[in-house]
């Protein structure tokens, strides 16, 4: 059950705790989702190089 702020509109804890192992596979999964947008992102012709964000610039030497 979620409880919520003073303005009843966001939660602010679970009345569930997490295990350890529960939160590491959360965190597992959310690297593999991440890392397969991103793969599936970057992929594309030319957007490593477009994409500021993620593009790191090697220097000129």
């Amino acid at each position: 059950m979620l409880q919520k702020d003073t303005q009843g509109s966001t939660p602010l804890s679970l009345s569930v705790a997490l295990s350890s192992s529960d939160i590491i596979n959360g965190l597992k999964e959310a690297l593999r989702v991440g890392s397969e947008k991103v793969v599936l992102h970057v992929r594309k012709p030319d957007e490593y190089l477009s994409d500021q964000a993620i593009h790191i610039p090697h220097q000129k030497i």
